[in-house]
């Protein structure tokens, strides 16, 4: 996983963009796992099965997914805004104890399934993102996760919640702008004790690893250099830590490839030594992963979670970062002495960050439906249309025209054909009429924007 590259807790930030790494197959089956052998506890009547439960989850604060949206049964009035029929989970790999900062967030992902086209998107977001934070200053967005008690004190927390994985859900999906259903937080301790409690993996390292800078567990000592040659390895859970966290000596990308064939390793495990099948074997996994990792991912949601993730199709899957680049929402900058990154817009203006993570993260039935729009600005004004083009494209729409018409007050969405749930989307959006008429033969829906309409 992304946070086994931790070196330091929270080390002082280059300024230089993030870059985009290949870490969603990781990401996937170390939740596959935690998810699946939380199930076969529930199928297991005992005590020790109901407190290993315990351990690991903690209370929903926000009810997790609606059933209509894990099941993608969503009527077209039921969805409200762009995004509404996704499901959003929080990644976030802390260190842990005897790691200084144990628990900042140092990696957080939002791992984005689409219920309805069966794809899955993975938003990284940097720990060196500046925001306001639940106390009322500011800082790094990876100490979220230290503010739990600041966060529950000011928003009334459901009893039985992880403070810290409420405060990541609340505070960092309203930064995004999306609603984030679930969190799943592990630490270094929990992915070593999960490959030791299935007796060590077996895995062909392709390449040699060497690696003189790899940190040392004891302070004391600098480094604790690594030399893995090619082959056929057996590896503990020690082990198999170095080998997924080293990249001082490869790229980030060969780094993920390693991640993968570690993860990959631990599932074939678990299936071949018959782990899943085994109640006791999945009791000692969770009884272990609870004092290493949590989540607010229920019992009565893992089953239908799980048939999500066996039937995503990984050849769509989307990856995609906030980041400085030309087209990234982002932008460095130095405060109070420390290289951060902040909205490309302004401290607080997180308007452009929200458009990019609705980009990345689009609508399942606006991408499902794919309905030609054309649009008729009727606002008097051609810079309204203009941005509402740009907008609704951002959003995913297949807009294919843009066109001036005679000014009006209101505006109307015209749906000719059967594309319901782009035009309640619409409807929705544009505050506006909703009007059934014959239009041009290549045209599903047309957008007439009216004065009153504003797209701030």
């Amino acid at each position: 996983m992304a946070f086994f590259s931790q070196r330091t807790p929270n080390p002082q930030p280059t300024g230089q963009p993030p870059s985009a790494r290949p870490r969603l197959l990781t990401l996937k089956w170390v939740l596959w796992f935690v998810v699946v052998a939380v199930i076969g506890v529930v199928a297991w009547i005992g005590i020790s099965g109901a407190i290993a439960i315990k351990n690991i989850v903690a209370t929903n604060n926000n009810d997790g997914a609606p059933a209509a949206v894990l099941h993608a049964s969503l009527k077209p009035t039921d969805v409200q805004t762009e995004g509404d029929s996704r499901v959003n989970i929080l990644l976030a790999g802390i260190g842990g104890p005897g790691h200084s900062g144990p628990d900042l967030s140092d990696t957080l992902e939002v791992y984005s399934i689409d219920p309805v086209n069966k794809t899955a998107a993975i938003l990284s977001i940097p720990r060196d993102l500046y925001v306001p934070l639940p106390d009322g200053s500011h800082g790094r967005i990876n100490v979220v996760n230290t503010l739990g008690s600041t966060y529950c004190r000011k928003t009334v927390c459901a009893a039985g919640v992880d403070q810290g994985g409420a405060a990541m859900e609340g505070a960092i999906g309203q930064l995004l702008g999306i609603n984030i259903n679930y969190f799943v937080r592990i630490n270094f301790s929990g992915f070593q004790q999960l490959v030791d409690s299935l007796n060590g993996i077996d895995l062909t390292v392709p390449t040699e690893l060497r690696d003189p800078l790899y940190p040392c567990p004891d302070p004391s000592t600098a480094y604790c250099p690594i030399d893995i040659k090619a082959g056929v390895h057996h590896f503990d859970g020690v082990t198999a830590l170095k080998y997924a966290r080293s990249r001082e000596t490869t790229s980030d990308f060969a780094r993920a490839a390693r991640q993968q064939l570690v993860i990959a390793a631990i599932r074939q495990k678990a299936q071949t030594a018959g782990v899943l099948a085994n109640p006791a074997k999945i009791t000692q996994v969770l009884n272990l992963l609870g004092r290493n990792a949590r989540t607010d991912i229920q019992p009565s949601e893992l089953s239908t979670l799980v048939g999500l993730l066996q039937g995503l199709n990984n050849s769509q899957t989307v990856t995609t970062v906030l980041d400085t680049s030309a087209t990234g929402p982002l932008t460095s900058a130095v405060i109070g002495g420390a290289d951060v990154l902040v909205p490309r817009l302004g401290l607080n203006d997180f308007t452009g960050v929200k458009l990019f993570v609705d980009a990345a993260l689009k609508d399942p039935y606006i991408l499902k439906e794919q309905a030609t729009i054309a649009i008729v600005n009727a606002s008097g004004k051609a810079a309204t249309g203009l941005a509402v083009e740009t907008q609704l494209k951002a959003l995913g729409y297949n807009v294919i025209s843009l066109t001036e018409g005679q000014t009006q007050l209101i505006s109307t969405v015209t749906n000719a054909k059967a594309k319901p749930y782009t035009a309640s989307l619409l409807q929705k959006r544009f505050a506006g009429s909703f009007v059934s008429a014959t239009i041009s033969q290549t045209t599903d829906i047309v957008v007439t924007v009216g004065s009153r309409y504003s797209t701030k």
